[in-house]
């Protein structure tokens, strides 16, 4: 039964959506605080609300599958995405919409003039 501030390891499992044993293997391991009274454990509400996070790429509350402090996403496809995002400032796009448009290879023509083009037609007509 829980009371105020201290709940169960099965209520606090059924809670978060793990099994009880894997919270009592992160108590074993020092990853969540516990306390003991007896032979029951409870874990503080305080504890289990600091395993809930936010996700920093969609906002998304979730619960990390192994509570470390890396597990910043809820998905592989958030933590790919802010990867992307953060290379995308870092390191902008030469090119593409809205960018300055390829400069020729030296050595080629530009041939964006209309007359130049014309011109160029009639005199490999001319020659062939």
């Amino acid at each position: 039964m829980s009371t105020g501030e201290r709940i169960t390891v099965t209520e606090a499992a059924a809670r978060i959506g793990k099994r009880p044993e894997t919270l009592r293997r992160w108590i074993a391991a020092g990853k969540i605080d516990a306390i003991r009274d007896g032979a029951h454990v409870f874990i503080p509400a305080t504890a289990l609300d600091a395993l809930n996070r936010t996700c920093e790429q969609c906002g998304k509350t979730y619960t990390p599958n192994r509570p470390t402090r890396q597990s910043r996403f809820c998905s592989s496809a958030c933590r790919w995405a802010a990867t992307y995002e953060r290379r995308k400032t870092e390191h902008p796009a030469t090119r593409g919409p809205g960018r300055p448009p390829k400069r020729p290879k030296p050595g080629k023509l530009d041939l964006s003039n209309k007359r130049l083009a014309a011109a160029l037609k009639r005199t490999r007509r001319k020659n062939a």
